[in-house]
């Protein structure tokens, strides 16, 4: 006999489902197998997940795993922080490209000082850093939304438990993976923006509007809502199988909580 995980109840150890509560006992029985997904397999569902994500998410129902979600959503977070340089290095007016503002070292002792501008220290220290913090962030909302899918899940019928519901939210974030690379790639191209006068926080957010919202910018900025709405339909096909609803339940209970989040997100915000 074993114990179900989720109503404390002893099955027969050949049960893959509760006959008290319904839940579904495969990552038990494969915890007990010792089956670990690498980075490499997680890589190989993600391209499964693009190509034939119906059969993918029967995979990520069965095999459920965090690897392949940890390592999109940092993407996310690096492609971002990437982004961030490239916009506030077209914002004319402001310390980040003043060419006199910097520090001056002097490597060895009776040597000419080696001058270290501010925006390649500034710059440095977003590569390494920022990336990081946005990841904590990002885990934080991807626990925090687990919670509120599985409550609606539950609400309407359906089973999943975190795992899966974790996994398929990481692997459904993948679509926003390329439309923030694609914007990176437009964002290159848009014109540089003159802030004159005094240098504040609401002058700055407006330059970062006109830069990534106009002209080439705004292509850009179309790639990421596609992605978001890539993201929110991806969503939908692999919940549906894990969480055991049909179509339209999958909808109601994952596809709208999703798209308001979208639209919080990515209309609420001058970056995400």
């Amino acid at each position: 006999m074993q114990s179900c995980s989720s109503c404390g109840e002893l099955v027969p150890i050949e049960y893959v489902v509760c006959v008290w509560c319904g839940f579904d006992l495969t990552a038990e029985h494969i915890r007990r197998a010792g089956i670990i997904i690498g980075r490499n397999e997680s890589i190989q569902r993600m391209k499964k997940v693009v190509r034939d994500p119906m059969n993918a998410s029967k995979e990520l129902a069965l095999i459920p795993d965090l690897t392949g979600g940890k390592l999109i959503l940092y993407m996310i977070a690096f492609v971002m922080t990437l982004n961030m340089l490239v916009v506030f290095g077209k914002l004319d007016g402001t310390d980040f490209n003043a060419t006199d503002a910097g520090l001056s070292i002097a490597l060895f002792k009776n040597s000419d000082p080696l001058f270290i501008s501010f925006k390649f220290i500034v710059g440095m220290a977003f590569i390494f850093v920022q990336p990081i913090v946005l990841y904590i962030i990002f885990m934080i909302f991807w626990k925090f939304s687990t919670k509120i899918l599985k409550i609606f899940i539950k609400s309407i019928g359906g089973f999943a438990d975190d795992e899966k519901i974790k996994c398929i939210i990481g692997y459904s974030m993948l679509p926003v993976l390329f439309g923030w690379s694609l914007s990176l790639f437009f964002t290159l191209f848009a014109g540089d923006v003159n802030i004159s006068g005094n240098v504040t926080y609401n002058t700055i957010s407006a330059a970062v509007v006109e830069v990534t919202r106009t002209g080439v910018g705004m292509v850009g900025f179309f790639f990421i809502i596609i992605g978001w709405l890539w993201t929110v339909g991806l969503m939908v096909i692999l919940m549906r199988h894990s969480a055991k609803l049909s179509l339209v339940e999958s909808i109601i209970a994952v596809g709208i909580p999703t798209l308001f989040m979208m639209i919080v997100v990515v209309f609420g915000t001058s970056f995400f």
